[in-house]
């Protein structure tokens, strides 16, 4: 990231100093374009961080809701042992369907 950062502010130092360096309006109005083309691609650079970072939050929640359900199902499982055989037949079928609707297996 660092490395990347140098890259493009010493590409824009060499279009300023490039910029200063030349005369007459139409090379300046060609380095106005070559900066705003670069500060477009350092703005979507950062855009696309800032999506990846939204991305690795979103996927360590789920990580977190699913080792929760499953903690719920286990003790679910372990309460639904110790009772008689009906009870625990319609736990585990109301159990299937709660983590069915939730997208579990």
């Amino acid at each position: 990231m660092i490395e990347r950062e140098d890259l493009l502010s010493s590409v824009q130092r060499e279009i300023n100093d490039y910029g200063k360096s030349s005369s007459g309006s139409g090379s300046n109005k060609r380095m106005d374009l070559l900066l705003k083309e670069s500060e477009s691609a350092r703005n979507s650079e950062r855009m696309i961080d800032d999506q990846i970072s939204i991305a690795i939050e979103a996927r360590d929640a789920l990580a977190a809701q699913r080792a929760t359900f499953k903690a719920i199902r286990t003790k679910l499982n372990d309460i639904s042992n110790r009772w008689k055989p009906t009870t625990k037949s319609h736990i585990l079928f109301f159990l299937k369907k709660v983590l069915s609707f939730l997208g579990f297996p």
